[in-house]
């Protein structure tokens, strides 16, 4: 046997075979590198696409509201507090202090707090306010269909901004009446948002509110 056979091919040998194991794993790093770059960019474009929903929705919804209490001449928060209003018990109308706490004190009389609610619902829904409810259920919906990260927990706490964006540009009397209505049988899809996204808790006075609020954790 040769003094190459001997010695120098199994190096050779060994070389070559440690040549084929580097570029191997050489390429497993570019093909992974190249999966993050892939998912960055879905991830990226996602969001984009997510944004772009939004916005087009939430503007549509604010220009469609609006245009609503144009075309019937009444005013937003006059049909918000009149609401209230006619809800508020009795010993609690004169009191010096906010609807909002003349509407927490009545809950407050009702040992099943639901009572109440109903008692509200029984006073009726004005077409603009079911417009509006269901305009915000389809938003959402559509919203809920736009995946970002393939992962349920992400989606959730980056939809979640946008979800208490949306609620934020709406007052407070505003509010209540979404929260009181989604109580109602049509409107329970929308009560799914205020508690999946803690809307009520985000939003809602916690003192003055509180007890609408305790409603959505019963």
């Amino acid at each position: 046997m040769s003094w190459y056979e001997s010695c120098l091919k199994p190096i050779i040998e060994v070389a070559t075979f440690m040549g084929v194991v580097a570029a191997l794993f050489y390429q497993e790093s570019i093909i992974k590198s190249q999966r993050k770059e892939f998912d960055r960019q879905r991830i990226k474009d996602n969001k984009q696409e997510f944004n772009d929903l939004f916005f087009r929705l939430f503007d549509l919804y604010k220009i469609n509201i609006k245009e609503l209490y144009s075309s019937q001449g009444i005013k937003s928060s006059s049909l918000h507090s009149s609401i209230l209003y006619k809800a508020i018990e009795k010993p609690f109308l004169d009191t010096d202090c906010s609807l909002s706490s003349k509407f927490n004190f009545s809950i407050l009389t009702y040992d099943n707090k639901l009572e109440y609610i109903e008692k509200i619902h029984s006073l009726g829904l004005h077409n603009i306010h079911k417009t509006s409810f269901e305009q915000i259920q389809l938003i959402f919906r559509q919203l809920e269909g736009v995946s970002i990260y393939n992962k349920e927990e992400l989606d959730y706490l980056y939809k979640k901004d946008f979800a208490i964006l949306f609620f934020s540009s709406m007052t407070t009397l505003e509010l209540v009446i979404i929260c009181i209505y989604s109580f109602q049988e049509p409107f329970h899809e929308l009560k799914k948002i205020i508690t999946r996204y803690n809307i009520h808790k985000e939003l809602l006075n916690m003192y003055e509110l509180q007890e609408l609020v305790k409603l959505f954790d019963d």
